[in-house]
């Protein structure tokens, strides 16, 4: 029996359809390794983020950034006897009023 050419060029697509296939099985698990460790470094990061949001959260937090300003600053409260009443759009006064002289919302004479 003799082999020609035809033969040898039907074995030869065969084997590249053999490797072809072989090759892209390889890729799909190689990219499915990579998948999962994308997801595992999606998961980690989203864990990061939450931290950090909770970190924001807790630094944000009036209570403590009064503490901060009346305990490491030495900061104190306003006084609760002055007021100062901002300038209404009629008039470009500036008035500092005496809180115990105010009753009802209205400056009293």
């Amino acid at each position: 029996m003799r082999f020609g050419p035809l033969y040898l060029i039907f074995l030869v697509i065969i084997f590249v359809l053999i490797f072809a296939h072989v090759w892209q099985q390889i890729q799909i698990i190689s990219l499915g390794y990579q998948i999962a460790g994308l997801k595992d470094e999606k998961d980690l990061l989203q864990q990061i983020n939450s931290r950090a949001k909770a970190d924001l959260a807790r630094l944000r937090s009036l209570a403590r950034i009064e503490a901060i300003a009346k305990h490491r600053l030495g900061l104190l409260g306003p006084e609760s006897t002055r007021t100062i009443l901002l300038p209404s759009l009629d008039s470009g006064d500036l008035k500092i009023v005496d809180r115990s002289r105010i009753k009802g919302g209205k400056e009293s004479s």
